[in-house]
């Protein structure tokens, strides 16, 4: 019979996509960001799950039950729900922004976005050994 030690501890270090998400965030609360800036930075998060499980959704193609119950999650009504109200709360802090807040704002979105695209990226690239 073999023995399993279960008091060892593994410790895994971030990769470089997950570091750059942190320092970003860190950056953001550090410098006392802006509402608009953490709401742009934060926004695509919950954003991008729901257009992505309702795309799959439709398609009809997840055979893995983890994946489905992702999917179900993410494409509920209640998630759609949270994307309107984020929608509806970046509209809201850019209502009175400056042209140069604005660019700002939309700049802090498109860095999510592109670190979103990352963790999607090596997600789907991971390798088991």
């Amino acid at each position: 019979m073999d023995y399993v030690d279960h008091d060892v501890t593994v410790v895994s270090l971030p990769n470089e996509t997950t570091l750059d998400y942190i320092y970003n965030m860190r950056r953001l609360a550090g410098e006392n960001g802006k509402l608009y800036q953490l709401v742009s930075f934060m926004a695509h998060c919950p954003w991008t799950c729901y257009e992505i499980a309702e795309k799959i959704k439709k398609e009809n193609i997840v055979k893995d039950e983890a994946a489905a119950k992702w999917i179900d999650f993410y494409s509920s009504f209640e998630s759609k729900q949270q994307v309107d109200f984020v929608i509806h709360l970046l509209n809201d802090v850019s209502k009175n922004l400056t042209p140069n807040e604005k660019i700002d704002m939309k700049n802090y979105f498109n860095k999510a976005c592109k670190n979103e695209l990352n963790f999607w990226n090596m997600a789907y690239n991971y390798k088991t050994n």
